[in-house]
């Protein structure tokens, strides 16, 4: 018989299945409460893979990319552009000076639908990078504009573009000589190119064709030559290169007695005509000019279709084989449109007669050619002479005078003596030439840049415009800065990309990070418009912050301040988050920007309160922007203003973000464009402009963007993530429940056992509470 340790004699069964008890229960408590931890991290872990999942676009292949890419597709929140414009009601009295305020009255607002698109998207990094353009287009939602308003609608207002050219010039005088180079171009060298150059192809035409006819008749008969040039349609070698019109065409089935007429050069507009009315005609003909067209289908009996192939067998197979080469060498250039720099530097391709003699219709009032203008002048008695090759560099190069303001420069560089330059730049070794170019463009200027200025300012694209909603929103080249900077005369506030192609040749690239290796920096930019940092300010100022696909770090805390960088306000946005609010049942926390955006701060030439300077973004044009309304803002402008009523609902920034997964679920964001009168515009205003009245802030318009998740989406987050967050905590707090409650239980089941225990052993012979002693 096995005997039981001393300590359990005398201890009952139940007292036994008491201890087990008591051990169960605490044991599986503590195991439940372990576990209760362990449930939790697993299904955070789920979460936030989901989360994750869903945020993070490292591949064509994230089941985000499609929404990512297109914010008009795939079930994805509209986004609306609005706008409110201010038409100047006392435009008058502030072109005269007699204004003691800007009277506006606003209009709107005019709604738009934004489609964004990005293109030309690649990820780089194994994915931790992504780059891309943006195509972005816009539609018109009248239903959501005010009653009546159209894009038709016309406002009046102050022309920003209109001051960034003075800015530029130096003043609206100085914009005479800054516009000389643009304005030789459009009216001399537009002609040259345009119709000079082909007149004299088509000059030099006859006798090459001739001779190239005579050739491919040699050893043949000529009705074979005119069937083999008019219905040929295999590849031709040799003396037949570029001499059959229906190459890869059917057979044009032209007639043989008119191939004979076209043929023949007693005949006039034949192909070997020589006469300028013949040659001319053939050249409108080439330019598709319908009464040319049948001027030669009546004179040889074609249709208008088989002028159509001879006319393009000239522009595509004769000339470029036989007529360029030929003139090329001719007279020494390197292609037929430098004929032009050639006939403007020394006039010798029409043997010294200048253009304005060939061509009366024009109305040249001198000589265009350097050549002819200088050389036929009372005032000088030595011939001057440009190579093509200097007048090339000196009109067509990195620094030519084509390009506005690059006569200022050249003044200048005479002023200082900047020989150098002068000779490196634009090839001018003689002190005569020199003289002969400013006194040329100085010249032209006077005929051409200042009759242009005139025109622009009284057609109404002057200081102060009239143009349509659509015109100041989304599509408008400015006549003044399509002269100065061709590459940037669409001066609308948008710009509506209506093509891809248009959208691509704005050559704006972005890059930023996908949050693949830290989700703490999804969508932190790289480079924003092929820049990291951008050079408008007093110094250059690092790109940073999130870019505005509407994403932030997940999990945000409480207080946690966000920062992104901003299109419009080109620099970083601190957002500060203000209170917890619930949208369509989710909950959000509200950031807004901080209120220090509109401190005074030099990083940003910024010096007047509530006013962001954009001068240096927008080429010198005293640009500010504010909150709408002018709401934080100075108000000694403020009050300058009559028609500029404050609303503190509509004039901040509101931007709601669901803190688990960092999306931005509504956003309302606004600002103003101001134009600032500047007292240091006065000396620059004097021609056209005058008696205004300086240091007002006239108002332009309210552009607001805003955006707030749909219906399906806000089920879609209660669905699944708060399903996902409600599961977490129920399963945790239950495990945790049932084990700290099983834990609790076992201890009065321990106090109990210990008290059986205590009193089993008290009835053993000899036991007693301090008695420790083994019984035999």
């Amino acid at each position: 018989m096995v005997q039981r340790p001393a300590f359990l004699r005398g201890v009952s069964k139940w007292t036994m299945c008491l201890f087990i008890l008591a051990a169960l229960l605490f044991v599986i408590g503590v195991c439940l409460f372990c576990f209760s931890w362990l449930v939790r991290y697993e299904i955070e872990k789920v979460v936030q893979d989901g989360i994750y999942d869903t945020i993070i676009v490292d591949s064509k292949d994230a089941s985000g990319y499609q929404s990512w890419e297109d914010n008009y597709d795939h079930d994805h929140p509209l986004l609306y552009e609005q706008f409110f414009l201010y038409n100047l009601t006392n435009l008058a009295e502030i072109h005269a000076g007699t204004n003691t305020k800007i009277k506006v009255k606003q209009m709107g607002p005019y709604t738009y639908v934004a489609k964004k698109l990005k293109i030309d998207v690649e990820f780089m990094d194994h994915g931790n990078k992504v780059g891309y353009g943006m195509w972005n287009t816009f539609y018109f939602r009248p239903d959501l504009s005010c009653a009546g308003c159209t894009q038709e609608d016309v406002i009046h207002n102050i022309n920003p573009a209109y001051l960034a050219a003075v800015s530029q010039a130096g003043g609206e005088l100085e914009i005479i000589p800054a516009i000389a180079g643009p304005m030789i171009k459009a009216n001399v060298f537009d002609f040259l190119w345009g119709t000079w150059v082909p007149d004299v192809i088509a000059e030099w035409r006859p006798p090459i064709l001739k001779d190239a006819m005579n050739r491919a008749v040699a050893g043949s008969s000529i009705d074979t030559f005119y069937s083999t040039w008019a219905n040929a349609t295999n590849k031709n070698t040799g003396v037949w290169q570029a001499l059959t019109i229906s190459y890869k065409h059917n057979p044009s089935g032209i007639s043989l007695e008119s191939a004979q007429a076209l043929f023949d050069g007693a005949t006039p507009y034949s192909l070997l005509a020589r006469d300028t009315e013949s040659t001319r005609t053939w050249r409108r003909v080439q330019l598709g000019d319908a009464t040319a067209q049948k001027q030669i289908g009546t004179s040889f009996g074609v249709s208008t279709d088989q002028v159509t192939m001879i006319a393009n067998w000239l522009t595509a197979q004769f000339d470029p084989f036989l007529v360029h080469p030929n003139l090329t060498k001719s007279f020494d250039v390197e292609t037929v449109e430098d004929l032009a720099y050639l006939q403007w530097g020394e006039g010798v391709v029409t043997g010294g007669v200048s253009v304005q003699t060939l061509y009366p219709e024009m109305n040249f009032t001198q000589a265009p050619e350097l050549a002819g203008w200088y050389n036929t002048s009372m005032l000088h008695d030595r011939y001057v002479s440009l190579s093509y090759r200097t007048s090339k560099l000196l009109l067509g190069g990195p620094e030519g005078l084509f390009n506005a303001m690059s006569l200022a420069d050249l003044i200048k560089s005479v002023e200082s003596l900047d020989w150098y330059k002068i000779k490196t730049v634009w090839g001018l070794s003689e002190y005569e030439d020199m003289l002969a170019v400013t006194g040329y463009f100085a010249d032209f200027a006077y005929v051409y840049s200042r009759a242009k200025l005139n025109e622009i300012v009284e057609s109404g694209n002057g200081m102060f415009v009239n143009r349509t909603v659509y015109q100041w929103v989304m599509n408008v080249t400015d006549p003044l800065i399509a002269l100065l900077q061709p590459e940037n005369s669409q001066t609308a506030l948008i710009v509506n990309e209506t093509t891809i192609e248009f959208a691509r040749k704005k050559n704006m690239y972005y890059v930023s990070l996908t949050g693949k290796d830290n989700v703490n920096k999804i969508g932190q930019y790289i480079s924003w418009k092929n820049v990291t940092e951008v050079d408008i300010y007093g110094a250059p100022v690092k790109v940073t912050g999130v870019n505005d696909a509407g994403q932030f770090e997940p999990f945000l805390g409480d207080g946690t301040k966000l920062h992104a960088w901003d299109d419009n306000y080109i620099r970083d946005l601190e957002l500060v988050p203000v209170k917890d609010v619930t949208i369509k049942g989710v909950k959000a926390r509200r950031y807004e920007i901080s209120n220090s955006t509109w401190d005074i701060n030099p990083t940003y030439s910024q010096y007047i309160q509530g006013y962001v300077n954009m001068t240096g973004y927008e080429h010198g044009s005293p640009v500010f922007l504010t909150n709408p309304h002018m709401y934080l803002s100075d108000d000694k402008y403020f009050n300058k203003i009559e028609g500029v009523v404050r609303n503190r609902t509509m004039d901040t920034v509101i931007i709601d973000i669901e803190p688990n997964s960092g999306t931005v679920i509504h956003y309302y964001e606004g600002l103003q464009i101001n134009v600032y009168l500047d007292p240091r515009f006065a000396n620059m205003l004097t021609v056209y402009n005058g008696q205004l009245q300086y240091d007002y802030m006239v108002p332009v318009m309210i552009a607001m963007e805003f955006s707030e998740l749909g219906n399906k989406d806000a089920d879609k987050v209660k669905d699944q993530l708060y399903y996902g967050i409600k599961m977490e905590s129920t399963m945790f707090w239950v495990f945790l429940g049932v084990g700290l409650g099983l834990v609790v239980l076992s201890v009065p089941a321990c106090g109990g056992f210990v008290w059986k225990y205590r009193r089993d052993r008290s009835r053993v012979e000899g036991y007693s509470a301090v008695d420790h002693q083994v019984i035999q």
